[in-house]
């Protein structure tokens, strides 16, 4: 398996899986791993944007 496919594999881990060898790929899962975590932290869209979104889908979809 290269890196690339390691990192796409949902059970990449640097401690003793495929590339754990690797300091790319190690560096790479804790990119990842930081990236998750911002993402879980940020806040969501407010709800007069969710609901504008929600509008024109309906209008797009022809539903009233």
């Amino acid at each position: 398996m290269r890196c690339p496919e390691h990192r796409a594999a949902p059970a990449a881990e640097p401690n003793g899986g495929p590339g754990a060898d690797c300091p790319e790929c190690a560096e790479w899962l804790r990119a990842e791993r930081r990236l998750a975590e911002l993402a879980g932290q940020a806040p969501g869209p407010s709800e007069s944007w969710s609901g504008g979104l929600m509008g024109r889908l309906d209008e797009a979809l022809g539903r009233d």
